[in-house]
C-alpha cells in the first residue's frame, strides 16, 4: 500500500485498483480494496476509488462491501453476470 498511499497523499482525486487477477493465485482478489478503504478511512479529502478486473458476482459484492466507490466491469469477463444491479454497487461501467 506504500505507492498508494504515496499518491493518495500527493492529491490524486482517482486511483484505479484492481481485484480478481489475485484469486487466480488463490489470493483474495479484494485485500488490496479492503486495505485502500481503511487506509484512506477518515480523511476529509479522499481520491474516489474503483476496482476494476470484476468478473464475478462474489468479487462484486466483495469489493462493493469493501467499499469501493465503483466497478469496472468488462463484459467479456463478466458474462456470468447477468444483471449487474444484483452486485449492489453504487455506480458500473462497462468497458469493451
Amino acid at each position: 500500500m506504500t505507492e498508494e498511499r504515496a499518491v493518495a497523499q500527493d492529491g490524486v482525486d482517482q486511483i484505479l485498483l484492481f481485484c480478481d487477477s489475485g484469486r487466480e493465485m488463490g489470493g483474495d482478489p479484494t485485500k488490496q480494496i479492503r486495505d485502500f478503504a481503511r487506509m484512506i478511512e477518515g480523511w476529509d479529502d479522499r481520491p474516489y476509488f474503483m476496482a476494476a478486473l470484476v468478473r464475478s458476482v462474489e468479487t462484486g459484492h466483495a469489493a462493493s462491501g469493501d467499499g469501493v466507490d465503483e466497478l469496472m466491469l468488462i463484459p467479456f469477463q463478466t458474462t456470468n453476470i447477468r444483471n449487474y444491479s444484483e452486485i449492489g454497487a453504487k455506480e458500473f461501467h462497462l468497458h469493451a
